[in-house]
């Protein structure tokens, strides 16, 4: 499975995914502002949760996935995490099917 997903709005991110990888690839300021930024992969098996936060009138929303090991926090941003805009939630929630349906497919009742 290939899919590709870019987000262009909330800030320069490109997310694909490929032999079981989830490669984000940032660039632009308001990545760089919040401290995200470069090229993260992210073994699709070891998210152990996806939340998203939609785009409120004022605010972009953003969707973050819960890693195995990961030490990010509320308070410190994460290479985990994606920013978007309300253009972009039908995306959003694509990408966050894409990898539920990805996770449930691949689960050995583990």
């Amino acid at each position: 499975m290939q899919s590709t997903f870019e987000f262009v709005h909330g800030g320069k991110t490109s997310i694909k995914i490929d032999n079981g990888y989830l490669m984000i690839s940032r660039k632009g300021f308001l990545n760089k502002a919040q401290g995200l930024k470069d090229e993260k992969g992210i073994k699709i098996d070891s998210i152990t949760n996806i939340q998203l936060k939609k785009p409120g009138i004022m605010t972009g929303g953003s969707i973050k996935f819960g890693v195995i090991g990961n030490k990010d926090t509320l308070l410190t941003p994460g290479g985990t995490e994606i920013l978007f805009s309300k253009k972009e939630m039908e995306l959003a929630l694509e990408l966050k099917k894409t990898i539920e349906t990805y996770l449930k497919n691949n689960t050995n009742g583990a």
